[in-house]
C-alpha cells in the first residue's frame, strides 16, 4: 500500500478497508442482514464515499485470498503447474489488475479497496441502520 499510495499519515496505524464495488456494481449494500455476523441491534453507519484516485488501493477480493492463503494468482488456468516460492510472490501483484477480464477468476468481479483515512469532503453519504 504504501508503494501504491503512499505512507500512512502521522498517527494513522492500520488502513480502513471499503468496497470499491459488489459483485460486478457499485451498488448500495443492506447493513442491516449484509453481514449477519453483527449482534441484532447493533448500530451501522454505511458511508459512500469519493476518494481521489491517488489515495485509494483497489485489489480483487477473490484473489486477494490466494495471497492470504499463500498460493499464486495465476491469469493461465494451468491448476497443474508447480510454482516456485519466487513466482508465487511475484503473482500476487496480479490482484491488482482487479478490472482485466479473465477466462480463470470469475464474473462478476468484488472489487476491495483500502485507504488510509476518511477526509470530510470526500464523504457523499452516511446512512444510518441498526443489524437485524
Amino acid at each position: 500500500m504504501a508503494q501504491k499510495v503512499g505512507k500512512a499519515p502521522s498517527g494513522v496505524h492500520y488502513p480502513i478497508w471499503a468496497w470499491y464495488q459488489w459483485e460486478g456494481r457499485h451498488k448500495r449494500l443492506d447493513m442491516r442482514t449484509h453481514r449477519r455476523w453483527y449482534v441484532k441491534g447493533t448500530p451501522i453507519v454505511l458511508l459512500t464515499l469519493e476518494i481521489p484516485d491517488q489515495f485509494v488501493l483497489l485489489s480483487d477480493y477473490d484473489m486477494w485470498h490466494c495471497v492470504l492463503n499463500h498460493g499464486e494468482v495465476s491469469f493461465s488456468g494451468d491448476i497443474e503447474k508447480i510454482y516456485s516460492e519466487r513466482e508465487i510472490r511475484e503473482s500476487w501483484s496480479n490482484i491488482f489488475k482487479w478490472n482485466q477480464k479473465n477466462a480463470y477468476w470469475p464474473e462478476p468481479k468484488t472489487t476491495q479497496a483500502v485507504f488510509w483515512e476518511v477526509r470530510k469532503e470526500w464523504v457523499v453519504r452516511s446512512e444510518f441502520f441498526v443489524s437485524g
